[in-house]
């Protein structure tokens, strides 16, 4: 893609929305509904790698929050505890990045980190406010997981480094004889992720929950294709342990009906495996895949070790490497070195950078709804749909031990959906039939 056009492409963006945005009359159900209308393109970097690494989504969620910052704040529990840990986890951060190497890089690597929160917020209220908003997600994100998927197929004819959404792509999407597929992502392992978390969605039956229909299984089906196309191994092992969660903690006719979900996964396993052209030994590798991570883990684990509390500063991991730790580069075709970005694994990319203080805060945020939802489970109170998203960010939870997703906003876009979702299903805010 040239510049050109890339360009172009950020421009019409910020143009479509600020029309959509008048058009609207700055109504939130119909900015925030942008964001998924524009999904494959919202990841796109606007502001370079040194000054904040900014994407499309953290531009917009700015221009809704100066416009909506009265809707943002008002009602606002200062006393609730995710509040309070946002705020210890954000302070955390602006003391890791004023005590690190580089203090004003990392302070704008901190402001990156507001966008995600500012969005679970305007989500939050609007669909507490509007429950029909959540459909209209549910609906849009169907065309979605299509899209991603006839894109992902089109790569398997005309190649992915013909046929994709940047003019390069990660360095392990082409790997000797292994062809792992990106879609519309730049990695192949968030791609698979993606497919892994969204193939949760279609477990939601507002007129009658519990049920699974056959577009339900078709759209399963269809997620559960892209999944192994992509060839990623960490969000098969994370459907694995959120279904194993869902049989635990699921109640009724939701329960009775996982068997027809686990059979569609087995079904689609098999067939895949046996009739695409994407190697097995992908999925059979393990040790060879282990051994080349661990030597980065152990890496990472020092630098970690060094900086226990606050980290090397968010942003800094990269700039850290190549001062301190030269061994934790890859030697590409052209003889050109490539300096890891992050450790080849999610909590050891936030320990390092965040520290384990602010690494604490930010995966209680995470973890608060499941708990929640296991809570109610104990207690004997329907948990009703919370299970299943509760289900979601456990597949993403196992699947981040190998894949630093956070860092695509369309990932962190599923992510605030499913943590929304938690604690609106959880407050009866949401709540469709159960028969």
């Amino acid at each position: 893609m040239s510049f050109a056009v890339y360009i172009a492409i950020l421009v019409g963006l910020v143009l479509g929305f600020i029309y959509y945005f008048l058009k609207k009359k700055g109504n939130p159900r119909y900015t925030l509904l942008y964001f998924f209308f524009m999904f494959p393109l919202i990841d796109y970097k606007v502001v370079a790698v040194d000054y904040g690494n900014y994407k499309m989504f953290d531009i917009l969620v700015f221009i809704i929050l100066v416009f909506g910052w009265r809707g943002f704040f008002r009602k606002l529990n200062v006393l609730r505890l995710d509040f309070i840990l946002i705020i210890l986890l954000l302070t955390t951060l602006i003391i890791g990045a004023l005590s690190s190497e580089h203090p004003m890089r990392s302070l704008l690597y901190v402001v990156g980190v507001l966008p995600p929160f500012i969005f679970l917020r305007f989500l939050y209220l609007e669909a507490r406010k509007t429950p029909e908003f959540i459909k209209d997600i549910f609906r849009i994100s169907r065309y979605i997981c299509l899209v991603a998927v006839l894109f992902t197929i089109v790569q398997t004819f005309v190649g992915s480094e013909n046929f994709n959404l940047y003019g390069q792509l990660n360095s392990n999407v082409l790997g000797g004889d292994i062809i792992r597929y990106p879609g519309i992502f730049y990695d192949a392992q968030v791609n698979g992720l993606f497919f892994a978390l969204i193939s949760f969605l279609w477990l939601y039956n507002f007129q009658e929950f519990g049920r699974i229909g056959f577009s339900q299984l078709f759209l399963i089906g269809a997620s559960l294709f892209g999944l192994f196309l992509s060839g990623s191994r960490s969000p098969v092992l994370g459907i694995a342990g959120a279904l194993l969660f869902l049989l635990l903690f699921s109640k009724g006719k939701l329960r009775s009906h996982l068997i027809v979900f686990l059979l569609v996964v087995g079904v689609s396993l098999f067939f895949f495996l046996q009739f695409t052209e994407i190697d097995p030994g992908r999925f059979q590798s393990l040790d060879e895949a282990y051994e080349f991570r661990n030597e980065i883990w152990q890496g990472a684990l020092e630098i970690f070790r060094e900086h226990p509390l606050l980290g090397i500063g968010v942003g800094n991991y990269q700039s850290y490497i190549m001062k301190y730790d030269i061994s934790q580069s890859l030697l590409l075709p052209d003889n050109e070195v490539l300096y890891l970005g992050q450790p080849e694994n999610g909590y050891l990319a936030i320990l390092t950078e965040w520290g384990g203080i602010a690494s604490f805060f930010l995966f209680l945020l995470i973890l608060s709804p499941i708990i929640r939802t296991i809570r109610d489970f104990f207690y004997g109170r329907s948990v009703g749909p919370s299970v299943l998203s509760s289900a979601a960010l456990i597949c993403f939870m196992i699947a981040f031990m190998s894949v630093y997703s956070l860092s695509d906003r369309r990932i962190v876009i599923v992510i605030t959906l499913y943590i929304s979702l938690t604690i609106l299903f959880a407050e009866k805010s949401i709540v469709p039939d159960e028969n």
